[in-house]
């Protein structure tokens, strides 16, 4: 995947209309942020890019860190092509463009996977770039998804699918066959967010306001976690992610900070408030870290992307309200892949947003 030529944008100032949003929000709201930047270069195909510039972060004369690559609305986007009977029900019914519904949830592995979890559809989107084949996913041991809201890969291939309305996490194998299923009212109330850590799966329960530790079996192993603002205690957590060092990172969402916990589940920080400046949060969302420790989060309300680095300190953040490439309309899940390419369910614009992180450090 190469980072080419796309649609010309802005790059983003944060101001107080993003704040004021929470209030004034339309159906569709454009602009918060002015500066247009314009380098010209080829258009790159398969990701349903207009011929034009491409789009990158911060604005000159800084240097680049964030460059756009492309807006994923169907398999085509990734250059997968129907099958002959697809073809034909797409002659006969009429193709639909767009298979995304409402995408909040994503995860990549090493073998160029993207896993989707859809809960407009509602669905688990399958992507297999390197074998050029799609799945969608609705029903799992004969039970209809309802609100499939957090996905994960394990490195042999195991995919968990969390579903907050059936109060279940679905394990399936690497064909997207149902393997089994963990629930119960013991275990969680809402689950939510999930990640894969050294052969360890976490679930966020949002209602419990709590993280499950399960092996890979679905045993449960431990729990961490109460309802409140002190360390280590959450308020409606949503997301978590995991670095290469296997500490934890929670969105901790009406907390309005991301939490931080070591291999072992202990607290070691948390970072962010309720504001409207850099490096506070309205309603965080997403959170993943990249191969050089660099923390991403999106927010809900403020349609941005936010950076922060290591030592917690704000670096940049990206994207603004609105329909065109490198903005967004409620942005929620983020996985970032080996590549440092960074997948961002842009949810109500119904696409997956791709950027990739290109600075030195």
């Amino acid at each position: 995947m190469a980072d080419q030529g796309f649609k010309a944008g802005r790059s983003p100032v944060l101001s107080m209309y993003s704040y004021l949003k929470v209030v004034l929000r339309p159906c569709a709201l454009m602009s918060l942020c002015s500066g247009a930047l314009v380098f010209l270069c080829s258009c790159a195909p398969g990701y349903g890019a207009e011929n034009g510039s491409p789009l990158f972060w911060p604005a000159p004369p800084a240097e680049m860190r964030i460059s756009f690559v492309g807006s994923v609305y169907s398999p085509a986007d990734f250059g997968i092509k129907p099958g002959f009977f697809k073809k034909l029900k797409g002659v006969i019914l009429g193709e639909e463009k767009n298979v995304l519904n409402k995408p909040v949830a994503l995860a990549v592995d090493n073998r160029g996977g993207v896993y989707v979890c859809d809960a407009g559809a509602p669905a688990l989107h399958i992507f297999r770039k390197n074998g050029k084949k799609y799945k969608i996913i609705t029903i799992i041991n004969k039970e209809k998804l309802i609100s499939p809201v957090g996905v994960a890969v394990s490195e042999n291939g195991l995919i968990f699918v969390s579903d907050s309305e059936l109060k279940k996490v679905f394990c399936l194998d690497i064909d997207g066959k149902f393997k089994f299923s963990i629930s119960g009212a013991d275990k969680f109330a809402r689950p939510t967010g999930i990640v894969i850590v050294n052969k360890r799966l976490y679930v966020v329960d949002t209602l419990g306001a709590g993280i499950l530790m399960f092996d890979l079996n679905g045993r449960l192993l431990s729990r961490f976690g109460d309802r409140g603002k002190g360390d280590g205690e959450f308020n409606y957590p949503t997301a978590i992610s995991a670095d290469n060092d296997g500490k934890l990172y929670v969105a901790d969402t009406l907390n309005f900070r991301i939490q931080v916990f070591d291999k072992n589940n202990k607290f070691l920080y948390a970072f962010g408030k309720l504001g409207d400046s850099s490096g506070s949060f309205s309603r965080p969302k997403g959170v993943a870290v990249d191969s050089f420790g660099h923390i991403y989060t999106t927010d809900g309300l403020f349609d941005n992307i936010q950076i922060f680095n290591k030592e917690r300190e704000f670096l940049l953040f990206l994207g603004e309200s609105g329909q065109r490439d490198g903005e967004f309309w409620i942005p929620c899940g983020l996985a970032i892949d080996s590549g440092n390419y960074i997948y961002v369910a842009d949810s109500y614009n119904q696409r997956i947003q791709i950027f990739r992180y290109v600075g030195k450090d």
